[in-house]
């Protein structure tokens, strides 16, 4: 029957046919396979924000510290843990007066007791450039000083710590923290590789700013304390600070008449364009802050000159700065005055004796605007006024 409900005509077939024959089927193509689709792998691009939340909620450290799997990577280390890793500085009567340390919770820091035998004042420099003044718990026999820093919270993490002692042979990072704000040159204080080579032992040995260093592992944990030059303090070692009765006895403050801080040079930091007259105030700059560091008195009043050599003596200078530490001086403002003088700011922070600015201050943070004159073919220091107020390091 047609569609159309008719019935259908005879098939036609043609001449000489046989009309038994089954007709011919016309196979349709056979269709073609699907062609698999590969795709890329997706690109690493989409990931980031994924990185960066995770980084910021500080989760997964193990596999940010990781170039590949279990090789330490050190510059991941240094971020990991580097906002709680701070500079020590200190003036003390045998110490080295600077060393390394890290924050243990509560405003307290660990560092190494080497550094800090005698001391008269103490500070930490954190990550970011705060200056904060110190107060040292005590020293115990395993060469670790504790620190309590008074006044508000200090910025940056306590970095976490491993469980158990790194493996003989285990690479370790140890983060220093060559800070940027005190003005020394580089004297080794950044982020070193390192291996253990026996029990509390590392192999070879570091410069002496990084005592107190954290040794971090893979996996972004504190393994251990760098108390001597190639010596550490394991994660038990470390644990008993942590409580409210750590093992230290009360260490005895400097009694010496003048007490030093640390050995490095610190050179002032211009904050101006630079000049022809920009170097000549930095020339005399850079004389009178070595010269103060050094105590060599004699050298600070050949940086002076008329009215502000008449007004001091070798006896007044010695008693000014006879416990004196200065470190990141910048300098600004740099004007012309007169025939050949000049107007210069520097800014700066000093530790000392008690005897500094205010009652009971062991750290200050200087405003002084500074008139230069020529003299003997040099610019000299001629007169001096503040630039602003003579502020403490408490966190205020």
């Amino acid at each position: 029957m047609a569609t159309d409900g008719l019935p259908r005509p005879p098939r036609r077939v043609p001449a000489g046919a046989d009309p038994l024959r089954p007709p011919t089927v016309v196979q349709g193509r056979t269709p073609r396979k699907q062609q698999q689709v590969v795709r890329r792998a997706p690109r690493a691009w989409y990931l980031i924000p994924l990185v960066l939340a995770v980084a910021a909620a500080g989760v997964g450290a193990g596999w940010l510290l990781r170039a590949e799997e279990g090789i330490l990577d050190t510059a991941a280390a240094q971020r990991a843990v580097g906002s709680g890793v701070v500079t020590v500085l200190a003036t003390t009567c045998q110490g080295d007066g600077r060393a390394t340390g890290f924050l243990i919770g509560d405003n307290k820091v660990i560092t190494a007791a080497r550094a800090i035998f005698g001391p008269v004042s103490v500070v930490v420099v954190t990550a970011d450039g705060q200056v904060r003044s110190a107060t040292v718990m005590g020293t115990s026999t395993d060469g670790i000083a504790l620190l309590r820093i008074p006044g508000p919270p200090i910025d940056g993490q306590p970095p976490s710590r491993a469980a158990k002692a790194p493996a003989i042979g285990t690479e370790l990072a140890l983060i220093g923290n060559g800070n940027e704000y005190i003005g020394t040159d580089d004297v080794g204080s950044g982020t070193v590789k390192v291996s253990v080579a026996g029990a509390n032992q590392l192999s070879g040995s570091v410069n002496e700013a990084l005592l107190g260093s954290p040794l971090v592992n893979v996996d972004g944990q504190v393994a251990g304390v760098l108390t001597g030059l190639s010596v550490y303090l394991p994660p038990a070692g470390i644990e008993p600070y942590l409580g409210a009765a750590p093992p230290i006895s009360s260490t005895r403050g400097g009694v010496c008449p003048a007490a030093q801080g640390p050995e490095d040079l610190v050179t002032p930091v211009l904050d101006d364009k630079p000049s022809e007259l920009s170097g000549a105030v930095m020339q005399t700059f850079e004389r009178y802050v070595r010269a103060v560091n050094a105590h060599s008195f004699e050298a600070v009043l050949a940086t002076y000159t008329g009215k502000q050599l008449a007004r001091a003596s070798l006896e007044t200078v010695s008693r000014q700065h006879r416990t004196t530490y200065l470190f990141g001086p910048r300098v600004s403002d740099i004007t012309p005055i007169g025939v050949g003088g000049v107007r210069a700011r520097m800014v700066f922070t000093t530790i000392h004796h008690t005897d500094g600015p205010a009652a009971n201050m062991t750290c200050a943070r200087w405003n002084i605007i500074y008139q230069l004159e020529p003299s003997d073919g040099v610019l000299k220091i001629s007169g001096l006024t503040t630039g602003g107020k003579t502020l403490g390091c408490d966190g205020a």
